[in-house]
């Protein structure tokens, strides 16, 4: 599996690009919404669930929007060590390319098949990727952010499988 040979490469790479890289695997956001969330990180829009965060990104640029990014605590390590070296969406996309890794977009489309693979509901995966309607409705964007925050912890346990490591939540921060 591809993904799984970019896990043991991505450790070679500048911290920034190593960051934006496992953000992109964890939450399965848009490169640009973790270029974002990289550059302009903010402590104050971060929250402990289950085992994991998850960061109010409040991305609504037209028809794309994504409320959170879910990650790991690792991830989270990761992007405090970018240390304001600022990310820009080309340079990321042919740095990756440079070194051979799965592009940000892909992982995009590996975190969504691997959830509905995973059984998780797949509003739920929409939603945590930001394929959520502008127009959702209180009650229902809240019903989906709590059952985001339950079935988002099968994917961070499945990611941390990945390196043959025990799939509870803890194991996360060790990939």
């Amino acid at each position: 599996m591809k993904i799984k040979g970019d896990l043991s490469k991505i450790i070679e790479l500048l911290p920034k690009y190593r960051a934006l890289w496992r953000v992109c695997l964890d939450s399965g956001i848009r490169l640009i919404e973790a270029i974002h969330l990289i550059n302009d990180f903010d402590p104050q829009r971060l929250q402990a669930v289950n085992g994991f965060y998850r960061y109010q990104t409040g991305e609504f640029r037209g028809t794309k929007q994504s409320y959170y990014a879910y990650f790991s605590e690792f991830s989270l390590r990761l992007i405090q060590d970018v240390d304001g070296d600022e990310l820009h969406r080309p340079v990321a996309s042919g740095y990756y390319s440079r070194q051979k890794l799965t592009q940000p977009k892909y992982l995009r489309k590996f975190a969504f098949d691997k959830m509905i693979e995973l059984e998780v509901p797949e509003s739920v995966a929409d939603f945590i990727q930001g394929r959520v309607a502008m127009r959702v409705g209180a009650k229902h964007y809240m019903s989906l952010a709590r059952q985001a925050a339950k079935f988002y912890a099968k994917y961070v346990g499945y990611l941390a499988s990945l390196n043959g490591e025990a799939s509870d939540r803890t194991s996360v921060e060790l990939l």
